[in-house]
């Protein structure tokens, strides 16, 4: 049997992400990722609009008659869906009533907004102010100013690059691959087939451990271990592999090799992968692990792991990666080690080093001149391609590559210490709301709701601005190219990671490790009993210390109370206050919560997205299960105020979730994203509670009506 124990817990809760959807697709850098963003397990993830070509945008008279046959509503942000003058209701389809002028705007060519854009502009002061005493700032500017000197950049070309793919070029034996992995000064930056990482487990030590994995989905260049077979692969993962080619071929053509030589190595590295494949899994299969899997620790010592792993040097590269004294390595999978070890043969030796080769040029090709940037940035040659602005560019690499360093930089220019107080207040509001929630849990026994509410209690939260942000003193960029920087920065980052197994987990400095809060995003960390809450989403959702109560509870209230309600969800319920995985409720009580988790799963497998295409109930229960706990206890917030203005609240928890899409890009949303599609986070949520009923007159025979008997109620 096929584990992915704890790490499946850390891979879920990395997923508990709420978006909003008018946001612009997320920078997640799925396949250009140096090894250490894997640090930590930091998870890139996609939002509700991942990032696409503009081929898989693309409608088409097929398209359109995909779309249809959505129930008990059709898919109503796609936008074949969508056409002048169709009638709308907040009784039949109120995602659509609230939306609507939203999307006709869109298919005209308007524009939506782009919170990362505007946080872009603001840090451009930043990039280019050159009189800051404050290191962090320094390695912002630096930073900027070397992807901006494309002189520089064009001078050099790929020639940063050279040296690695010329040592990779030239191996000839497995014994000499053995030794350009196991030499840093080599191989630092290049990716491998098995992961070293620092984790943490805080219920079992409140040290950073060493880690080995290699996930299917997130590590694998077409992502989905089930889409390595030509003859029956998608059409959005066929032009992931075309882009991944053809970009490839244009790295080794302008170091020398033949277009044939170069189709021949991204040709061995799918090869490679497609070996793995065997012992990985998608995030469908992901979904379907049961609690039992889910809940083993896996440990071992590394003359375990070399043993399973035979010629495979584990521990040469480990010593080589920093990791070379750790005691033991949480692992997620033997069988997936055991398999890389048998692979690791001279028979396979082309396979092994086109992998290394091609991933390593996909992690930065586009960090040289200005024709491989745009070659990464536009492989397939669209011709209705925009460039981005260039400080729009190094805003978004920041945050994934150096987030502590661009949050300093940009907190020292703007301060937010008052909007942190403010939404530390809120918080504690809604605790209180969780805390006479889970009383009056009937289905609960006191003894299980004395544990969770002491849980609820001891709730933190890492919101807008950390108290402490790490200064990046030991870190350098003086007299580098951008290539270099890029490469440095990696550098740094894998070794820094690996310098801290052993060391005690700071939860705050954990948290804001492993995002910015100028990110788009907040999450949950059930293992720290907390929840990060960015300033990008509040600025995304259009916070104003002038906006309504009702405007407030709608765009932030539910997407913080759902993050909150991620600490004791089906995830969270296996999580005690002090991050230990085990069954800390009565048996009983966590059978009955099971039933209801369950109830939300049924409900979503019977939604029809459009023609043949159900929802999937399975991989969505954990986000629309805090989706709909987030309204509930919202709306019970709501009921503390005077002449609250249940329409406004509605409209804006609506608005918050609009987003335009397409059958493409949902058909990519529902098979990569645990979350709802945006129109069932706002039509299946509200059509839950007695306020919407009232407030809209809905009846038995309209659209948005649901018997009371199938309503779901979780606590």
């Amino acid at each position: 049997m096929k584990h992915l124990p704890r790490l499946f817990l850390a891979f879920l809760t990395a997923f508990c992400l709420c978006t909003g959807c008018s946001a612009p697709a997320a920078q997640t850098e799925p396949v250009k990722t140096p090894e250490s963003t894997a640090a930590s397990e930091t998870v890139s993830v996609p939002s509700q609009e991942p990032e696409m070509t503009d081929e898989t945008d693309i409608s088409t008279p097929e398209d359109i008659e995909k779309a249809k046959g959505g129930k008990p509503w059709p898919d109503s942000q796609m936008k074949e869906n969508i056409t002048e003058g169709m009638e709308r209701s907040p009784k039949d389809n109120y995602y659509l009533y609230v939306n609507y002028d939203f999307h006709m705007d869109m298919k005209n060519g308007g524009k939506k907004k782009n919170t990362s854009k505007e946080i872009a502009d603001e840090m451009l002061e930043v990039m280019q102010d050159d009189h800051s005493d404050n290191h962090a700032q320094q390695l912002v500017q630096q930073y900027y100013r070397a992807f901006t000197d494309w002189d520089t950049r064009n001078k050099a070309g790929l020639e940063p690059l050279r040296a690695v793919v010329e040592d990779i070029r030239d191996i000839s034996t497995l014994d000499e691959l053995t030794e350009f992995l196991s030499d840093p000064s080599r191989s630092i930056n290049v990716p491998l087939l098995l992961r070293y990482v620092n984790y943490q487990e805080y219920g079992r030590s409140h040290n950073y451990t060493a880690a080995v994995y290699f996930r299917g989905w997130g590590e694998l260049l077409l992502q989905d271990p089930h889409e390595y077979d030509a003859e029956t692969r998608s059409e959005d993962t066929q032009l992931k592999y075309d882009k991944f080619k053809a970009e490839s071929v244009y790295y080794l053509t302008g170091l020398g090799w033949s277009e044939a030589d170069a189709v021949q190595a991204f040709e061995n590295c799918i090869a490679a992968e497609t070996a793995m494949c065997p012992e990985l899994e998608s995030l469908m299969d992901l979904s379907l692990h049961t609690y039992e899997e889910d809940a083993v620790s896996l440990y071992a010592s590394a003359n375990q792991i070399q043993e399973w792993m035979k010629n495979y040097p584990f521990k040469r590269i480990a010593e080589a990666r920093g990791y070379g004294n750790a005691e033991e390595y949480y692992y997620t999978s033997e069988a997936y080690m055991r398999l890389l070890g048998d692979y690791y043969t001279e028979e396979h030796l082309e396979q092994l080093k086109a992998y290394h080769l091609i991933t390593y040029l996909l992690a930065f090709g586009w960090t040289c001149d200005e024709e491989s940037y745009l070659t990464s940035e536009n492989a397939l040659k669209d011709p209705d391609f925009e460039r981005p602005e260039d400080h729009h560019v190094v805003f978004n690499k920041l945050k994934f590559y150096l987030p502590e360093a661009v949050d300093n930089a940009y907190l020292a220019r703007y301060d937010q210490t008052k909007l942190r107080d403010a939404m530390l207040d809120f918080f504690r509001e809604f605790k209180a709301i969780y805390h006479d929630m889970i009383s009056e849990a009937e289905w609960m026994s006191d003894e299980t709701k004395v544990q969770v509410l002491d849980k609820v209690d001891a709730m933190q939260l890492f919101t807008v601005c950390p108290e402490h942000l790490k200064e990046y003193e030991d870190l350098s960029f003086d007299g580098m190219n951008f290539a270099e920087i890029a490469l440095e920065t990696d550098r740094y980052q894998q070794l820094n990671a690996a310098s801290l197994v052993g060391k005690e987990i700071i939860p705050d400095e954990y948290a804001w490790s492993v995002m910015s809060t100028l990110e788009d995003n907040a999450r949950a960390f059930p293992e720290f009993d907390g929840l990060m809450f960015t300033l990008g989403i509040l600025k995304d959702g259009g916070y104003s210390p002038d906006m309504s109560t009702e405007e407030l509870y709608g765009v932030v209230g539910t997407v913080l109370a759902h993050e909150i309600s991620h600490c004791f969800d089906e995830n969270g319920a296996r999580i005690t206050k002090e991050g230990e995985v085990k069954d800390w409720w009565k048996e009983e009580d966590l059978e009955e919560f099971r039933k209801r988790v369950q109830k939300v799963v049924d409900f979503y497998d019977g939604i029809t997205i459009c023609e043949g295409v159900q929802a999937n109930g399975s991989m969505i229960s954990a986000e629309a299960t805090a989706d709909i706990t987030g309204m509930q206890a919202t709306l019970k917030l709501a009921e503390k105020q005077e002449n609250f203005d249940y329409d406004e609240f509605f409209r804006s928890y609506a608005w918050l979730w609009r987003s335009d899409s397409s059958y493409k890009r949902d058909m990519m949303i529902l098979k990569n994203d645990p979350h709802p599609l945006a129109y069932l986070r706002v039509n299946t949520v509200v059509q839950q509670f007695d306020e919407f009923y009232e407030t809209y007159d809905v009846k038995e025979g309209d659209g948005m009506y649901l018997a009371p008997e199938d309503r779901i109620v979780v606590w």
